[in-house]
């Protein structure tokens, strides 16, 4: 990975993955949104928090072996998160807050939770998901 954002990706998509896996038996889980926190070390504040809603559900782990999935498993959930591992409104707010946050290039470690409802209506936390993002310097990103 070149860092975020580069020269080459004109779009400047903030993207990756997450892994979701039900271990239930008898119960599916219904996600209906990620939260996202933010941490730079050496910042001088703190960065607004963000969810974003999804909605999909993952089969439980004794789901028939014919019920369709297109991740493979039948309890498995491979999301793309295109867009919204650093949204806009957190990039204008780094953008604002330039002077309290370290030098560039610096680095922004995203903590990432899903949150769903059990078939039973139980409230379920993934376990967290971190992904390190490198800001740097350059021409595509007026920071």
């Amino acid at each position: 990975d070149l860092g975020y954002p580069n020269v080459l990706n004109a779009f400047w998509l903030c993207h990756g993955y997450a892994w979701l896996e039900n271990n239930l038996v008898r119960q599916a889980i219904v996600v209906d949104r990620i939260d996202y926190t933010y941490e730079v070390p050496g910042a001088r504040l703190s960065i607004p928090s963000h969810s974003a809603p999804v909605g999909f559900r993952i089969h439980p782990v004794d789901a028939p072996e014919d019920t369709q999935n297109p991740f493979g498993q039948v309890n498995v959930f491979l999301g793309h998160l295109t867009g919204q591992i650093v949204p806009a409104h957190i990039i204008s707010f780094l953008r604002q807050n330039q002077p309290s946050l370290p030098q560039l290039p610096y680095v922004m470690i995203v903590h990432m939770t899903a949150r769903g409802r059990t078939d039973s209506g139980d409230a379920i936390v993934s376990n967290e998901i971190r992904y390190t993002i490198e800001w740097i310097p350059g021409t595509t990103f007026p920071f």
